[in-house]
C-alpha cells in the first residue's frame, strides 16, 4: 500500500465481556461502508481523507448479536469534534450493555478528564490514562429519551486542552 499520509483511521473494537459478536454498519453522506460482523477481540477499521471544512461525519449503528435487536447509533468521526480529540487515529471500543462510551488510545502517554451526566445523574470526574476506557451502564427510561453527555479534557504533559 502506498502512503496513507493525511488519512484519518477509525477503529471499532468489539470488547464485549460475554465474548459475543456485533453487527456494525457505518456510513457518511457520501460513502456507505456496508454491514460487518465483528468477532470478540477483533476490530473493523477504515481510513478516509477528511475534508478541509471540518464537516466530515461518519456515523455507525451497532447491534449486539445476543438476541437484543436494538441498534445503537453513534458518530464514529465528526470532523469538528475529533480533529483535536483523536487527530488521525480514532478508536472506539464497544462493550456489552454500554451504548455510550469513550475510548482513548492515542499512544501519547496523556490522560483525559471525563465528567458525564444526565438530567438525573452526575457520574463525577474520572481520569482515564492512555489506553484505558471509562464506561458505565444504565437503565434507559420507558420513553427512550435517556440522554448522557460528557465533558472531556485532554491532558498531555500537564497541559490541558
Amino acid at each position: 500500500m502506498l502512503c496513507d499520509c493525511g488519512k484519518v483511521q477509525v477503529h471499532i473494537m468489539n470488547m464485549q465481556r460475554s465474548g459475543g459478536r456485533i453487527n456494525v454498519h457505518c456510513q457518511s453522506k457520501d460513502d456507505d461502508l456496508g454491514f460487518h460482523v465483528v468477532e470478540y477481540g477483533d476490530e473493523y477499521s477504515w481510513s478516509f481523507g477528511a475534508n478541509i471544512w471540518g464537516s466530515t461525519l461518519f456515523y455507525c449503528d451497532v447491534q449486539m448479536i445476543n438476541g437484543d435487536l436494538t441498534w445503537y447509533h453513534f458518530d464514529a468521526y465528526d470532523g469538528i469534534r475529533d480533529f483535536f480529540r483523536c487527530w488521525w487515529h480514532c478508536r472506539w471500543m464497544i462493550f456489552q450493555n454500554t451504548q455510550y462510551l469513550f475510548g482513548y488510545d492515542e499512544g501519547t502517554g496523556g490522560k483525559i478528564n471525563i465528567r458525564c451526566q444526565s438530567k438525573d445523574d452526575d457520574l463525577g470526574y474520572h481520569i482515564v490514562k492512555d489506553g484505558d476506557v471509562y464506561s458505565w451502564s444504565f437503565g434507559a427510561n420507558i420513553w427512550g429519551s435517556t440522554l448522557f453527555y460528557c465533558d472531556v479534557q485532554m491532558i498531555i504533559d500537564d497541559i490541558t486542552w
